[in-house]
């Protein structure tokens, strides 16, 4: 596995991100997923969760996808299969 990136702002990061895909798509129906769980740690994940409303105000609708993530099963202490 490579290196965790390491971001200074997640959620702006990660808008930004976003956006430059909504932009890309064009009039392509879109949804986006801040990627959850890929590349991020337990922090960034927490503050793209909590700041959620900010992701989905950028316009396009909005997927998580957070089944069966491991940094929620580190935060409850149970298996994430739970």
């Amino acid at each position: 596995a490579g290196a965790q990136p390491s971001y200074d702002d997640v959620v702006a990061e990660v808008s930004a991100h976003l956006l430059e895909i909504g932009a890309a798509a064009g009039a392509v129906e879109l949804w986006i997923d801040p990627g959850i769980g890929f590349g991020k740690g337990i922090e960034d994940n927490l503050r793209l969760l909590r700041r959620l409303p900010e992701l989905c105000g950028l316009g396009i609708p909005v997927l998580l996808g957070v089944s069966r993530k491991s940094f929620i099963g580190t935060i409850t202490g149970r298996p994430v299969e739970d």
